[in-house]
């Protein structure tokens, strides 16, 4: 399964109980999160995540990216890092990567 298909996954299953504006937070972060995916690694609309080296830790490196910036204030840094925690927790619980 492509990252594109687990994020439609997530927002779908979402869907069904969260406040429509936890979806566009959740969307928003992930979608900021899902470009650095493809500007790293390639495509998510071609790519899973069982082709991800093993000894990359894509969260860790997603967030040192965001510190990196000098616009990313550190509550907007967390923020975000809830949204792809839920995400990574969703695709592991449901056996996608």
């Amino acid at each position: 399964m492509t990252i594109r298909q687990c994020f439609d996954r997530f927002i779908a299953d979402r869907m069904v109980y969260c406040a429509d504006k936890t979806i566009r937070t959740y969307t928003m972060h992930l979608d900021l999160f899902l470009r650095w995916l493809s500007n790293t690694y390639g495509p998510i609309e071609q790519i899973g995540f069982e082709q991800f080296p093993s000894s990359d830790n894509i969260f860790t490196n997603y967030i040192l990216y965001l510190r990196s910036k000098s616009s990313c204030k550190n509550v907007t840094i967390r923020s975000c890092a809830r949204s792809i925690k839920a995400f990574l927790a969703y695709c592991y619980e449901e056996d996608l990567c």
